[in-house]
């Protein structure tokens, strides 16, 4: 077994697999009008919770200013609400709107059907060797990033 090559050949099947994913799953931004950078703003919130602009800021690697415009376009079209935090007047609460939680979850939706399409043709012991493998690279991943 060459791990190299193997790490190789698995990196790259990720990254396909998953830019593939993404890009299924995005086909459906179009029907809200928002850009990807829009949605990637409304995903760290989705799943790490309201935060401040600053933390925004920091999470998505972006500007102030970047992301002060996003904030203002999703804003105008009520996908998020800014919000005084009570604690310090001087931070403002982003967080999610119905309306943006739900463009989040349509896009999930479209994800998932399109892995069903994916693994349609795989018999069931496939798909749980498959599931069992990505949760063990999730583990073990895990402990690289702390």
């Amino acid at each position: 077994m060459n791990t190299n090559s193997d790490a190789e050949k698995i990196e790259q099947l990720l990254r396909t697999l998953s830019y593939t994913v993404k890009r299924k799953g995005r086909s459906a931004l179009k029907d809200f009008g928002i850009t990807t950078p829009q949605f990637d703003l409304m995903v760290k919130i989705y799943f790490n919770g309201d935060m401040t602009q600053g933390k925004l800021t920091q999470e998505l690697h972006l500007a102030k200013s970047t992301v002060s415009g996003l904030l203002d376009r999703l804003e105008s079209k009520n996908f998020i609400k800014r919000e005084k935090d009570i604690n310090d007047k001087r931070n403002v609460i982003i967080s999610l709107t119905n309306k943006g939680n739900a463009v989040i979850e349509r896009v999930i939706e479209e994800r998932v059907k399109f892995l069903r399409k994916l693994i349609k043709d795989l018999d069931e012991k496939e798909v749980h060797s498959l599931i069992n493998s990505l949760e063990r690279l999730v583990s073990a991943s895990e402990n690289f990033v702390k």
